[in-house]
């Protein structure tokens, strides 16, 4: 099953990895192909983020009542 708590951590440590791996590069072509990776997780990241939101808002608002409260009879 699919587990985005687990896949966001590991594109965010590949990213960390990347980061460090930029910072002490010296050749500019690595460090474009550096920044493409990046942006490629930093892609997926967002992907993540926005199927996590499509999925809370197709939950029901949990403050909502799933039954409407009952009325109560007139005596008459």
């Amino acid at each position: 099953m699919y587990n985005a708590p687990q896949r966001f951590g590991r594109l965010a440590a590949q990213f960390e990895l990347m980061a460090h791996n930029l910072r002490e590069c010296q050749n500019p072509k690595q460090r474009r192909e550096l920044l493409i990776a990046m942006m490629v997780i930093l892609d997926q990241i967002d992907g993540l983020l926005t199927n996590e939101h499509l999925l809370l808002d197709s939950k029901p608002d949990s403050t909502t009542p799933s039954h409407p409260p009952l009325r109560k009879a007139t005596h008459g």
